[in-house]
Protein backbone atom coordinates (compact mmCIF):
# COMPACT_ATOMS: atom_id res chain seq x y z
CA UNK A 1 0.00 0.00 0.00
CA UNK A 2 0.89 3.06 -0.84
CA UNK A 3 -0.31 5.25 1.48
CA UNK A 4 -1.16 8.45 -0.38
CA UNK A 5 -4.92 7.62 -1.35
CA UNK A 6 -6.81 6.21 1.63
CA UNK A 7 -10.25 4.67 -0.78
CA UNK A 8 -8.23 2.85 -3.33
CA UNK A 9 -5.77 1.64 -0.50
CA UNK A 10 -9.05 1.04 1.13
CA UNK A 11 -10.70 -0.79 -1.90
CA UNK A 12 -7.49 -3.31 -1.98
CA UNK A 13 -7.32 -4.49 1.42
CA UNK A 14 -11.17 -5.59 1.55
CA UNK A 15 -10.32 -7.33 -1.80
CA UNK A 16 -7.22 -9.27 -0.45
CA UNK A 17 -10.04 -9.76 3.24
CA UNK A 18 -12.27 -11.32 0.63
CA UNK A 19 -9.45 -13.33 -0.95
CA UNK A 20 -8.35 -14.20 2.34
CA UNK A 21 -11.90 -15.49 3.77
CA UNK A 22 -12.54 -17.92 0.55
CA UNK A 23 -9.36 -19.61 1.03
CA UNK A 24 -9.13 -20.36 4.40
CA UNK A 25 -9.72 -23.61 5.13
CA UNK A 26 -12.71 -24.48 7.44
CA UNK A 27 -11.61 -25.56 10.97
CA UNK A 28 -13.35 -28.10 12.47
CA UNK A 29 -13.23 -28.23 16.23
CA UNK A 30 -11.66 -31.42 17.94
CA UNK A 31 -14.11 -33.95 19.07
CA UNK A 32 -13.82 -36.91 21.64
CA UNK A 33 -12.44 -39.92 21.56
CA UNK A 34 -13.76 -42.97 23.36
CA UNK A 35 -12.85 -42.41 26.58
CA UNK A 36 -13.85 -39.09 27.20
CA UNK A 37 -17.11 -37.58 28.35
CA UNK A 38 -18.86 -34.78 26.18
CA UNK A 39 -20.71 -31.77 26.77
CA UNK A 40 -24.49 -31.54 26.56
CA UNK A 41 -24.36 -28.09 25.27
CA UNK A 42 -20.95 -27.64 23.41
CA UNK A 43 -21.36 -31.08 22.28
CA UNK A 44 -17.09 -31.23 23.27
CA UNK A 45 -14.81 -33.04 25.33
CA UNK A 46 -15.71 -32.14 29.44
CA UNK A 47 -11.71 -30.59 30.68
CA UNK A 48 -12.90 -29.48 34.02
CA UNK A 49 -15.77 -30.21 36.88
CA UNK A 50 -16.88 -27.14 38.74
CA UNK A 51 -19.45 -28.16 41.47
CA UNK A 52 -20.35 -31.08 40.33
CA UNK A 53 -21.09 -29.39 36.86
CA UNK A 54 -18.98 -30.85 33.99
CA UNK A 55 -17.70 -28.08 31.33
CA UNK A 56 -15.85 -28.24 27.76
CA UNK A 57 -13.04 -25.80 27.58
CA UNK A 58 -14.96 -23.63 25.01
CA UNK A 59 -18.22 -23.46 27.69
CA UNK A 60 -15.31 -22.20 30.44
CA UNK A 61 -14.17 -19.71 27.58
CA UNK A 62 -17.74 -18.20 27.38
CA UNK A 63 -18.57 -18.28 31.03
CA UNK A 64 -15.64 -16.20 31.31
CA UNK A 65 -16.05 -13.74 28.67
CA UNK A 66 -19.57 -13.59 30.05
CA UNK A 67 -19.05 -12.40 33.51
CA UNK A 68 -16.18 -9.86 31.79
CA UNK A 69 -18.75 -8.24 29.89
CA UNK A 70 -20.14 -5.20 30.63
CA UNK A 71 -23.29 -4.02 30.01
CA UNK A 72 -24.47 -1.61 27.56
CA UNK A 73 -27.52 -0.55 29.10
CA UNK A 74 -28.74 0.32 32.90
CA UNK A 75 -31.19 -1.61 35.08
CA UNK A 76 -32.67 0.10 38.48
CA UNK A 77 -32.12 -2.39 41.28
CA UNK A 78 -35.50 -4.39 41.07
CA UNK A 79 -34.21 -6.04 37.92
CA UNK A 80 -31.70 -8.26 36.47
CA UNK A 81 -30.79 -9.91 32.84
CA UNK A 82 -30.93 -13.80 33.36
CA UNK A 83 -28.18 -15.53 32.76
CA UNK A 84 -30.04 -19.23 32.26
CA UNK A 85 -32.64 -19.37 29.26
CA UNK A 86 -35.01 -20.92 32.03
CA UNK A 87 -35.12 -17.58 33.79
CA UNK A 88 -36.77 -15.84 30.64
CA UNK A 89 -40.44 -15.78 31.97
CA UNK A 90 -41.28 -19.59 30.86
CA UNK A 91 -44.51 -20.72 32.45
CA UNK A 92 -45.33 -25.15 32.59
CA UNK A 93 -45.98 -25.74 28.81
CA UNK A 94 -44.81 -22.70 27.62
CA UNK A 95 -41.56 -23.36 27.06
CA UNK A 96 -40.79 -20.86 23.87
CA UNK A 97 -38.26 -18.49 23.30
CA UNK A 98 -37.70 -16.28 20.92
CA UNK A 99 -34.21 -15.56 19.09
CA UNK A 100 -33.74 -12.37 17.38
CA UNK A 101 -30.89 -11.33 14.97
CA UNK A 102 -31.19 -7.33 13.99
CA UNK A 103 -29.02 -5.96 11.21
CA UNK A 104 -28.84 -2.72 9.67
CA UNK A 105 -29.41 -1.77 6.17
CA UNK A 106 -27.39 -0.71 3.83
CA UNK A 107 -24.36 0.74 6.72
CA UNK A 108 -21.04 -0.88 4.44
CA UNK A 109 -22.91 1.31 1.79
CA UNK A 110 -23.43 4.25 3.60
CA UNK A 111 -19.69 4.38 5.16
CA UNK A 112 -18.24 3.46 1.66
CA UNK A 113 -19.96 6.17 -0.03
CA UNK A 114 -18.62 8.75 2.84
CA UNK A 115 -15.47 7.41 2.27
CA UNK A 116 -15.51 7.87 -1.73
CA UNK A 117 -14.87 11.70 -0.89
CA UNK A 118 -11.99 11.29 1.23
CA UNK A 119 -8.28 10.29 0.30
CA UNK A 120 -6.54 12.00 3.35
CA UNK A 121 -5.81 8.75 5.41
CA UNK A 122 -6.03 10.86 9.08
CA UNK A 123 -9.79 12.39 7.79
CA UNK A 124 -10.70 8.99 6.42
CA UNK A 125 -9.93 7.38 9.84
CA UNK A 126 -11.83 10.29 11.94
CA UNK A 127 -14.75 9.48 9.99
CA UNK A 128 -14.78 5.86 10.06
CA UNK A 129 -14.91 6.42 13.92
CA UNK A 130 -17.05 9.32 14.16
CA UNK A 131 -20.01 6.85 12.21
CA UNK A 132 -19.11 3.71 13.86
CA UNK A 133 -19.28 5.40 17.27
CA UNK A 134 -22.62 7.29 16.00
CA UNK A 135 -23.90 3.53 14.78
CA UNK A 136 -23.43 1.93 17.76
CA UNK A 137 -24.76 4.67 19.95
CA UNK A 138 -27.96 4.59 18.20
CA UNK A 139 -28.35 0.87 18.53
CA UNK A 140 -27.37 0.60 22.40
CA UNK A 141 -30.16 3.09 22.56
CA UNK A 142 -32.74 1.19 21.02
CA UNK A 143 -31.90 -1.45 23.30
CA UNK A 144 -32.00 0.33 26.27
CA UNK A 145 -35.45 1.31 24.95
CA UNK A 146 -36.29 -2.02 24.92
CA UNK A 147 -35.34 -2.79 28.59
CA UNK A 148 -36.77 0.31 29.66
CA UNK A 149 -40.69 -0.65 27.54
CA UNK A 150 -40.00 -4.03 29.96
CA UNK A 151 -39.62 -2.42 33.04
CA UNK A 152 -42.33 -0.26 32.31
CA UNK A 153 -44.72 -2.55 31.44
CA UNK A 154 -44.12 -4.83 34.88
CA UNK A 155 -46.91 -5.15 37.34
CA UNK A 156 -47.46 -7.00 40.55
CA UNK A 157 -44.15 -9.55 39.50
CA UNK A 158 -45.87 -10.02 35.31
CA UNK A 159 -45.47 -8.43 32.01
CA UNK A 160 -48.63 -9.21 30.54
CA UNK A 161 -49.58 -12.65 30.87
CA UNK A 162 -46.10 -13.35 31.49
CA UNK A 163 -45.06 -14.04 35.38
CA UNK A 164 -41.69 -13.28 35.64
CA UNK A 165 -39.34 -15.98 37.67
CA UNK A 166 -38.25 -14.53 40.85
CA UNK A 167 -34.08 -14.08 41.72
CA UNK A 168 -33.20 -17.10 44.78
CA UNK A 169 -30.81 -14.21 46.51
CA UNK A 170 -30.50 -13.31 49.85
CA UNK A 171 -29.89 -9.91 50.01
CA UNK A 172 -32.45 -8.47 47.77
CA UNK A 173 -35.40 -9.55 46.04
CA UNK A 174 -35.74 -8.47 42.12
CA UNK A 175 -36.95 -10.06 38.99
CA UNK A 176 -35.63 -11.42 35.86
CA UNK A 177 -36.32 -9.48 32.80
CA UNK A 178 -37.56 -11.67 29.80
CA UNK A 179 -34.51 -10.87 27.74
CA UNK A 180 -30.82 -11.34 27.36
CA UNK A 181 -28.84 -9.92 25.17
CA UNK A 182 -26.17 -11.67 23.45
CA UNK A 183 -24.87 -9.61 20.92
CA UNK A 184 -24.78 -5.34 20.70
CA UNK A 185 -22.20 -5.27 18.17
CA UNK A 186 -22.70 -2.09 16.19
CA UNK A 187 -25.90 -2.33 13.95
CA UNK A 188 -25.37 -6.29 14.36
CA UNK A 189 -27.82 -7.38 17.22
CA UNK A 190 -29.34 -10.30 18.69
CA UNK A 191 -30.99 -10.95 22.12
CA UNK A 192 -33.15 -13.70 23.06
CA UNK A 193 -36.72 -13.51 25.03
CA UNK A 194 -39.57 -14.86 26.33
CA UNK A 195 -41.14 -16.13 22.80
CA UNK A 196 -43.90 -14.44 23.20
CA UNK A 197 -42.47 -10.90 23.50
CA UNK A 198 -39.77 -11.82 20.32
CA UNK A 199 -42.49 -10.35 17.90
CA UNK A 200 -43.41 -7.07 19.49
CA UNK A 201 -39.99 -6.53 20.83
CA UNK A 202 -38.48 -6.70 17.29
CA UNK A 203 -41.62 -4.86 15.85
CA UNK A 204 -40.48 -1.82 18.65
CA UNK A 205 -36.68 -2.27 18.07
CA UNK A 206 -36.89 -1.25 14.47
CA UNK A 207 -39.74 1.49 15.37
CA UNK A 208 -37.26 2.87 17.44
CA UNK A 209 -34.62 2.55 14.78
CA UNK A 210 -36.61 4.22 12.47
CA UNK A 211 -36.85 7.59 14.53
CA UNK A 212 -33.50 7.74 13.89
CA UNK A 213 -30.80 9.76 11.60
CA UNK A 214 -27.34 9.18 10.25
CA UNK A 215 -25.30 12.57 9.18
CA UNK A 216 -29.01 13.43 8.50
CA UNK A 217 -30.44 10.30 6.59
CA UNK A 218 -33.24 8.44 7.91
CA UNK A 219 -32.25 4.57 8.52
CA UNK A 220 -33.56 1.36 8.88
CA UNK A 221 -32.77 -2.06 10.12
CA UNK A 222 -34.15 -5.49 9.83
CA UNK A 223 -34.97 -8.17 11.81
CA UNK A 224 -35.41 -12.12 11.97
CA UNK A 225 -36.94 -13.98 14.82
CA UNK A 226 -36.75 -17.65 15.38
CA UNK A 227 -39.47 -19.19 17.81
CA UNK A 228 -38.26 -22.25 19.32
CA UNK A 229 -38.66 -24.35 22.28
CA UNK A 230 -36.23 -23.53 24.79
CA UNK A 231 -33.63 -26.75 24.87
CA UNK A 232 -33.91 -26.21 20.72
CA UNK A 233 -29.92 -26.00 19.65
CA UNK A 234 -29.53 -22.67 20.09
CA UNK A 235 -26.89 -21.91 17.09
CA UNK A 236 -29.47 -23.82 14.91
CA UNK A 237 -32.40 -21.21 16.37
CA UNK A 238 -29.26 -18.81 15.36
CA UNK A 239 -29.44 -19.78 11.76
CA UNK A 240 -33.05 -19.51 11.20
CA UNK A 241 -33.50 -15.71 12.82
CA UNK A 242 -30.24 -15.19 10.64
CA UNK A 243 -32.47 -16.96 7.56
CA UNK A 244 -35.69 -14.94 8.69
CA UNK A 245 -33.71 -11.70 8.54
CA UNK A 246 -31.83 -12.05 5.46
CA UNK A 247 -35.58 -12.52 3.95
CA UNK A 248 -36.65 -9.26 5.31
CA UNK A 249 -32.95 -7.83 3.85
CA UNK A 250 -33.92 -9.21 0.37
CA UNK A 251 -37.28 -7.61 0.66
CA UNK A 252 -36.32 -4.17 1.88
CA UNK A 253 -33.92 -4.33 -1.25
CA UNK A 254 -36.54 -5.19 -3.26
CA UNK A 255 -37.54 -2.35 -6.64
CA UNK A 256 -41.07 -2.59 -4.98
CA UNK A 257 -40.14 0.35 -3.00
CA UNK A 258 -37.87 3.22 -3.87
CA UNK A 259 -35.94 3.47 -0.60
CA UNK A 260 -34.86 0.91 1.54
CA UNK A 261 -37.35 0.21 4.47
CA UNK A 262 -37.46 -1.35 8.25
CA UNK A 263 -39.12 -5.34 7.63
CA UNK A 264 -39.15 -8.29 9.79
CA UNK A 265 -39.90 -11.84 9.15
CA UNK A 266 -40.34 -14.99 11.63
CA UNK A 267 -40.53 -18.17 11.84
CA UNK A 268 -42.18 -20.90 14.49
CA UNK A 269 -40.51 -24.28 14.90
CA UNK A 270 -42.41 -26.28 16.94
CA UNK A 271 -40.69 -29.77 15.91
CA UNK A 272 -37.22 -30.26 14.05
CA UNK A 273 -36.87 -28.12 11.12
CA UNK A 274 -34.31 -29.69 8.53
CA UNK A 275 -32.70 -28.04 5.25
CA UNK A 276 -33.09 -24.11 4.63
CA UNK A 277 -35.70 -21.80 5.19
CA UNK A 278 -36.61 -21.46 1.79
CA UNK A 279 -37.22 -25.18 1.31
CA UNK A 280 -38.97 -25.30 4.68
CA UNK A 281 -41.74 -22.51 3.67
CA UNK A 282 -42.06 -24.30 -0.18
CA UNK A 283 -42.63 -27.78 1.66
CA UNK A 284 -44.75 -26.41 4.22
CA UNK A 285 -46.43 -23.28 3.21
CA UNK A 286 -47.56 -23.66 0.15
CA UNK A 287 -51.34 -25.45 -0.52
CA UNK A 288 -52.20 -26.94 -3.71
CA UNK A 289 -55.68 -27.01 -4.55
CA UNK A 290 -57.24 -28.32 -8.54
CA UNK A 291 -55.31 -25.49 -10.87
CA UNK A 292 -54.02 -22.91 -7.88
CA UNK A 293 -52.05 -22.71 -5.27
CA UNK A 294 -52.06 -20.97 -2.27
CA UNK A 295 -49.64 -19.47 0.40
CA UNK A 296 -50.16 -19.30 3.48
CA UNK A 297 -47.27 -16.51 4.20
CA UNK A 298 -47.78 -12.98 3.85
CA UNK A 299 -44.53 -12.06 5.74
CA UNK A 300 -42.10 -10.11 5.88
CA UNK A 301 -43.63 -7.26 7.52
CA UNK A 302 -43.19 -3.84 7.06
CA UNK A 303 -42.07 -1.51 10.35
CA UNK A 304 -43.13 2.23 9.39
CA UNK A 305 -45.62 4.29 10.84
CA UNK A 306 -44.86 7.39 8.21
CA UNK A 307 -48.63 8.40 6.75
CA UNK A 308 -47.10 7.34 3.26
CA UNK A 309 -46.92 3.93 4.50
CA UNK A 310 -50.09 3.30 6.55
CA UNK A 311 -52.55 1.80 4.00
CA UNK A 312 -49.58 -0.52 2.93
CA UNK A 313 -50.85 -4.11 2.70
CA UNK A 314 -47.52 -5.46 4.44
CA UNK A 315 -47.69 -3.07 6.93
CA UNK A 316 -47.64 -4.54 10.53
CA UNK A 317 -50.34 -2.41 12.09
CA UNK A 318 -52.65 -4.70 9.97
CA UNK A 319 -51.15 -7.55 11.94
CA UNK A 320 -51.89 -5.92 15.02
CA UNK A 321 -55.14 -4.50 14.12
CA UNK A 322 -55.93 -8.31 12.57
CA UNK A 323 -54.36 -10.20 16.03
CA UNK A 324 -56.46 -7.53 18.10
CA UNK A 325 -59.99 -8.41 16.84
CA UNK A 326 -59.17 -12.00 16.85
CA UNK A 327 -58.32 -12.24 20.29
CA UNK A 328 -60.30 -8.96 22.09
CA UNK A 329 -63.25 -6.93 22.27
CA UNK A 330 -66.94 -8.33 21.07
CA UNK A 331 -65.96 -10.09 18.30
CA UNK A 332 -63.26 -12.00 20.02
CA UNK A 333 -63.10 -15.34 18.56
CA UNK A 334 -62.44 -19.04 20.62
CA UNK A 335 -58.97 -19.97 21.13
CA UNK A 336 -60.02 -23.49 19.28
CA UNK A 337 -61.47 -21.73 16.41
CA UNK A 338 -58.43 -19.52 16.01
CA UNK A 339 -56.91 -23.32 16.00
CA UNK A 340 -59.42 -24.89 13.92
CA UNK A 341 -58.92 -21.03 11.10
CA UNK A 342 -55.41 -22.03 11.05
CA UNK A 343 -55.56 -25.90 10.03
CA UNK A 344 -58.61 -24.76 7.73
CA UNK A 345 -56.60 -22.26 6.15
CA UNK A 346 -53.56 -24.81 5.49
CA UNK A 347 -55.76 -27.50 3.32
CA UNK A 348 -57.13 -24.17 0.94
CA UNK A 349 -59.55 -22.53 -0.63
CA UNK A 350 -62.05 -24.79 0.04
CA UNK A 351 -61.74 -25.73 3.37
CA UNK A 352 -61.32 -22.35 4.79
CA UNK A 353 -64.86 -21.47 2.95
CA UNK A 354 -66.72 -23.83 4.42
CA UNK A 355 -65.16 -23.76 7.89
CA UNK A 356 -66.06 -19.80 7.64
CA UNK A 357 -69.50 -20.69 6.75
CA UNK A 358 -70.36 -22.20 9.53
CA UNK A 359 -68.42 -19.33 12.19
CA UNK A 360 -70.77 -16.44 10.03
CA UNK A 361 -73.76 -18.88 11.41
CA UNK A 362 -72.21 -18.76 15.02
CA UNK A 363 -72.08 -14.92 14.81
CA UNK A 364 -67.60 -15.34 14.13
CA UNK A 365 -66.76 -13.18 11.63
CA UNK A 366 -63.31 -12.94 9.72
CA UNK A 367 -61.28 -9.97 10.96
CA UNK A 368 -61.71 -7.37 7.54
CA UNK A 369 -57.82 -6.66 5.69
CA UNK A 370 -58.72 -3.08 4.81
CA UNK A 371 -55.48 -2.97 2.39
CA UNK A 372 -56.86 -5.75 0.18
CA UNK A 373 -60.23 -7.18 -1.09
CA UNK A 374 -60.43 -10.98 0.49
CA UNK A 375 -62.67 -14.06 -0.49
CA UNK A 376 -62.64 -16.96 2.23
CA UNK A 377 -59.61 -15.35 3.25
CA UNK A 378 -57.26 -15.12 0.52
CA UNK A 379 -56.59 -12.27 -1.28
CA UNK A 380 -56.74 -12.27 -5.54
CA UNK A 381 -53.12 -13.43 -5.76
CA UNK A 382 -53.99 -16.02 -3.49
CA UNK A 383 -52.44 -15.25 -0.69
CA UNK A 384 -53.47 -14.73 3.17
CA UNK A 385 -52.89 -12.33 5.25
CA UNK A 386 -54.52 -14.50 8.31
CA UNK A 387 -51.98 -17.72 8.74
CA UNK A 388 -49.39 -15.36 10.08
CA UNK A 389 -51.71 -14.20 13.04
CA UNK A 390 -52.80 -17.26 13.46
CA UNK A 391 -49.61 -19.12 13.69
CA UNK A 392 -48.16 -16.32 15.94
CA UNK A 393 -51.60 -16.00 18.07
CA UNK A 394 -50.12 -18.04 21.20
CA UNK A 395 -46.82 -16.25 20.83
CA UNK A 396 -47.63 -12.08 20.43
CA UNK A 397 -47.83 -10.02 23.59
CA UNK A 398 -48.71 -6.10 23.05
CA UNK A 399 -47.10 -3.87 25.60
CA UNK A 400 -47.92 -0.29 25.96
CA UNK A 401 -45.27 1.68 24.33
CA UNK A 402 -43.35 4.15 26.72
Amino acid sequence: MEGNDFNEDRKKIMTALQKKKYETPYKNKMGGFSITQLSDVSQLPITCIIDETPYSSESLAKMKMASEKKQPYSLDERFAIPAEFDHLGRNEGESYIGVVHIDGNEFGKRIKSVLSREMNYAKAVQKIRILSKEIDRIYKSAFQKVINLLIASEKKGKIGNIKLKKADNEEREYYYLPIRDIVINGDDVTFVCDGRLALFLSYFFLKTINMEKLEGEPISACAGIAIVKAHFPFYRAYQIAEQCCQSAKKKAKSKEYDEVLSWLDFHVVSTGITGDLETTRRKHYQVAEADSNYHLLWRPWLVSDTDRYSGDAHNFQHFIQIYQEFTSGESKWPRNKLKQLELALSKGNLETSLFLSEMESRGLQLPKFLPKLTTNGFTIENQTPYYDVLEMSDFFQILEEV
